[in-house]
């Protein structure tokens, strides 16, 4: 029997039984080659490093000089299987040879893929009678309970996966398939401890009840210095006191300092408390965080729909069918629509002047109201022609040749995650400002 033949199988097996289903595919080790050949070499190579691509391109490459290599045969079966290409590997178990050395491994390959496929009722008859040959099959009784399980028939499943472990009682794929049953069969303690053996970590506390009366006999016992010597505390170690000293300090203490004294010492729940203390604050953190950043997506989409108008503008040119301002208009809002929701609350201003010095600048005032009151009151110099004095002189429009344009383009949204509530308000302000000067 090969070193690789026997290496195969069990790390397969290892592996499918930790996700609690069945042994993988495994070869039979004994071969009618005396010598196999360098292609059949490199394909169980290959399909034992977990390349079932090339495993199967060398397994074909096998059969194709020699089609009636069984091996071959049945290493393409297992490569197709790892590959899950399940009917092909259908095909290619059910072409071996029913007597021979390969026909065990053909069968456990077809069972396993009616268990893929969720066929139970079609694997166990195929399980039965791999066990009618061999009632201590290992992998035949792993995988007769996997599909017992899959019936929900988990007494069954319980009763193979024991009568399997009587006789290999450090199985590790019977064991864990046990544990998994149990747990599927409402007795997670149980389970529980299974599974944990397996991971050689302490089980979990018996599930059992006490003995009746167990309690308050160790406490009168204990009260009273008359313990059972079975029963009576272990001596501390590196002490020459029993630990009985320390249970008539128990007892000496009044009940209600004890029970305060227990329940601080007691940490169950700790973790849950922490994480429901801290995640609110995550929570608003990664909510606000994400809020922020739609807010910078959506003043970055302004400023680059405030820039095509502007380019627009600083041409002069007026589109077919409409005029500059409306075009204009038409791209601020193409560029914000989405973030805006209802243009209604979208701001478009454009103001026109001779000189960039006057930007934003008011119209001269010919006395000194403006200076102490904000406006002018007395005579004034009307540069926008509208017959009224302007804080901004700027006309209305987007000017003619060489003019100086500002756009402004402004809009309030409320916050997308509504997160800005919290600090005892919900709108975002969005502007833009832009000053150009068209061509001359």
């Amino acid at each position: 029997m090969s070193r690789a033949s026997l290496l195969f199988p069990l790390l397969l097996a290892t592996a499918l039984s930790a996700c609690g289903t069945y042994a993988a595919p495994s070869r039979t080790a004994a071969t009618n080659l005396s010598s196999p050949d360098a292609d059949l070499r490199l394909a169980r190579s290959a399909l034992e490093s977990g390349d079932t691509s090339m495993a199967a391109t060398l397994f074909g490459k096998v059969l194709a000089a020699t089609p009636d290599s069984a091996p071959a045969r049945l290493g393409l079966a297992d490569s197709l299987f790892l590959a899950n290409e399940l009917e092909q590997a259908r095909q290619a178990y059910a072409a071996l040879p029913p007597h021979g050395a390969e026909a065990r491994a053909a069968a456990l390959g077809l069972a396993r893929i009616d268990l893929r496929q969720r066929q139970p009722d079609a694997a166990i008859p195929r399980y039965q009678a791999l066990l009618a040959q061999r009632p201590d099959d290992a992998q035949a009784l792993a995988g007769l309970g996997v599909a017992y399980d899959l019936k929900g028939d988990h007494a069954q499943a319980q009763a193979t996966y024991r009568a399997g472990l009587a006789a290999h009682p450090a199985d590790m794929a019977l064991r864990n398939n046990l544990g998994l049953s149990l747990i599927l069969s409402h007795q997670p303690r149980a389970g529980a401890n299974m599974l944990l053996d397996l991971a050689n970590v302490p089980s979990a506390p018996p599930s059992g009840p006490a003995e009746p009366g167990a309690g308050l006999r160790h406490a009168r016992q204990c009260r009273c210095g008359r313990a059972h010597p079975a029963d009576r505390p272990a001596r501390q170690p590196g002490t020459g006191q029993s630990a009985l000293l320390s249970c008539r300090t128990r007892q000496a203490r009044p009940a209600g300092q004890r029970l305060v004294i227990r329940r601080w010492r007691d940490d169950s729940g700790a973790s849950a408390l922490e994480f429901a203390l801290v995640m609110p604050l995550v929570l608003i953190l990664i909510v606000g965080t994400i809020d922020v950043a739609i807010a910078m997506l959506a003043d970055g989409f302004l400023e680059q729909s405030v820039r095509a108008a502007s380019r627009l503008g600083l041409t002069t040119t007026v589109p077919s069918g409409k005029s500059r301002d409306d075009a204009i208009r038409e791209i601020i809002q193409n560029g914000v629509g989405n973030w805006v929701g209802d243009n209604s609350v979208l701001h478009i201003e454009t103001r026109t002047y001779t000189t960039f010095a006057n930007v934003g600048q008011p119209e001269p005032c010919g006395d000194d109201s403006y200076k102490k009151t904000g406006t002018c009151t007395g005579p004034f110099t009307d540069i926008n022609h509208n017959e009224t004095w302007d804080a901004d002189m700027g006309g209305s429009g987007a000017g003619g040749r060489g003019d100086i344009v500002s756009y402004r383009v402004w809009f309030d949204r409320p916050s997308f995650t509504g997160i800005l509530g919290l600090l005892g308000r919900d709108l975002y302000h969005f502007e833009r400002r832009i000053v150009i000067q068209n061509e001359s």
